[in-house]
C-alpha cells in the first residue's frame, strides 16, 4: 500500500493540470480490503481504516503497529475511567485509537460533540461495575478522555442511522459547525496538562440521503493556504467561508507545531487537585508503584523515629529501679566485710605455715661437714 501511494503522489505531482485516475490504488483494493467492490458505494471512513491499517503492515509487523511512523502520525491514546462511587477508587484502561467517532444527535456544533464525547456515564441497575478493591457490583462513574493526542487529527461525524431508515440507509443531513481552529484541552485527560491546538486542512463530505448511495467529494488547503474543492477531475478554488458551510463527515486536523508539548499557563485548585489524585492513573502504569513503595518507606521511617525517640522506661520507673539497686548494696555491704576479714586471717595463717614449711626445708637442705660425718660412723660403730 506505501509502494501505491507512493507512485499516486509522484503521478498527481508531476502531471501538471490533468487529474489522475487511481487505477492501480483500485485494481488493489482486495488486498487491503477483502469485501469492497468496485462501483459499488463504500463507506469512505472503512475505507481510510484500511488503508491506514495496509500502510502499517507494510512499514512494519502488525505486534509493534504502535509504535511506526504511520501510528506517530495519526495515533493517539483513550483513557477510560471507571470510578467507584463507594469506595471511590479509580480504574483506568488506556486504548489506542487512530481517529474520533462523534454521535451528532442532538448537537449543533463539534465542540458539543466533544463535550457529550468525555461526558460521565453513570454505571447502576442492571450496568453496575465489579470494584476490584469492594469484590462486588456497586455503582459507578465512567469518563472517556483523550490520554494522548495525535499529530492528525481523524474526526468522523456519525451521520448514518441505520435504525431512522426501514432499508438501513438513514443518514443525518444537518450541518454540524466546526472551526478552522480546534482546541483539544478541555478534552483531555486530567493528568496530561498539554493544550494540543488544531488547524483543519481537509474536509470531506457526502452527498446523497442514504449511506447505500451519494457521492463523495472533499475540500483541501493547499500549502500556501488556499483552499480548493476536488470533486473527482474537477478542481476549483473555494473560500474558507464555503468550507466551514459543509455538510462534513470528516474532518482532519493537523496539530499545530507549536502547542506541542505546550503546558497550561494556569491551572485552578481544582484541577491541581484532581491531578494529585488521579496520579496512579497515569501514566501507565509505572509510577504508581513507586508513588507506594515511596510512601510505605516513608510511613516506616516515622515508625522507626517514633521508636527510637520513644525511651525504654518513664523517668520515675527509672528512679525506683535506681532506688532498689541502691538499698540492695546496702543490705549487702556488712556481708561483704565480714568476707573480706575472714578472708584476710585465712591469708595470715596460710603465710605463717608456708613460712615455717620453708624453714624445716631450708634445715634439711643445709651440706654436712666431713667432721660431723665420720663423728656420726663413729657413733653407729659404737653403737653396733
Amino acid at each position: 500500500m506505501m509502494c501505491e501511494l507512493e507512485k499516486h503522489v509522484s503521478m498527481a505531482l508531476g502531471s501538471g493540470k490533468d487529474s489522475v485516475v487511481p487505477r492501480s490504488i483500485a485494481s488493489r483494493i482486495k488486498n487491503i480490503a477483502k469485501h469492497m467492490r468496485i462501483g459499488r458505494q463504500e463507506d469512505a471512513h472503512e475505507f481510510l481504516r484500511f488503508v491506514i491499517e495496509g500502510l502499517q503492515n507494510s512499514v512494519l509487523h502488525n505486534r509493534i503497529k504502535e509504535t511506526n511512523m504511520i501510528y506517530q502520525i495519526f495515533g493517539g491514546y483513550l483513557q477510560s475511567q471507571v470510578k467507584c462511587l463507594e469506595c471511590k477508587y479509580n480504574s483506568n484502561t488506556f486504548d489506542p485509537c487512530l481517529d474520533l467517532s462523534l454521535d451528532i444527535k442532538g448537537c449543533d456544533s463539534v465542540k458539543r460533540a466533544l463535550e457529550l464525547f468525555i461526558k460521565p456515564e453513570i454505571l447502576s441497575k442492571g450496568n453496575k461495575y465489579k470494584c476490584s478493591r469492594c469484590k462486588k457490583l456497586t455503582n459507578a462513574q465512567k469518563q472517556i478522555t483523550i490520554y494522548q493526542a495525535p499529530m492528525v487529527l481523524t474526526i468522523q461525524l456519525k451521520r448514518f442511522d441505520f435504525a431512522r431508515s426501514f432499508y438501513g440507509g438513514g443518514k443525518i443531513g444537518k450541518v454540524v459547525n466546526f472551526d478552522e481552529v480546534l482546541n483539544l484541552g478541555p478534552y483531555m485527560s486530567k493528568s496530561h496538562r498539554e493544550i494540543p491546538i488544531y488547524r483543519l486542512y481537509a474536509v470531506l463530505v457526502h452527498y446523497g440521503g442514504s449511506c447505500n448511495s451519494g457521492h463523495y467529494y472533499c475540500f483541501v488547503k493547499n500549502s500556501n493556504g488556499i483552499w480548493y474543492e476536488m470533486n473527482d477531475s474537477s478542481v476549483s478554488q473555494v473560500s474558507l467561508k464555503t468550507v466551514l458551510k459543509q455538510p462534513a463527515y470528516l474532518l482532519f486536523y493537523v496539530r499545530d507545531p507549536s502547542s506541542i508539548n505546550k503546558m497550561p499557563t494556569k491551572i485552578n485548585k481544582q484541577q491541581e487537585s484532581d491531578n494529585i489524585e488521579n496520579i496512579d492513573h497515569n501514566n501507565k502504569l509505572h509510577n504508581v508503584n513507586n508513588i507506594v513503595k515511596k510512601r510505605k518507606l516513608e510511613e516506616i521511617s516515622k515508625e522507626v523515629k517514633k521508636e527510637v525517640k520513644k525511651p525504654i522506661l518513664k523517668s520515675s520507673k527509672l528512679d525506683e529501679e535506681l532506688k532498689k539497686l541502691n538499698n540492695k548494696e546496702k543490705q549487702e555491704e556488712p556481708e561483704t566485710k565480714k568476707i573480706k576479714l575472714n578472708n584476710d586471717n585465712n591469708k595470715n595463717k596460710i603465710e605463717e605455715s608456708n613460712k615455717k614449711s620453708n624453714n624445716s626445708i631450708e634445715e634439711l637442705s643445709v651440706p654436712i661437714s666431713r667432721k660431723k660425718l665420720k663423728k656420726l660412723k663413729k657413733e653407729k660403730l659404737l653403737e653396733k
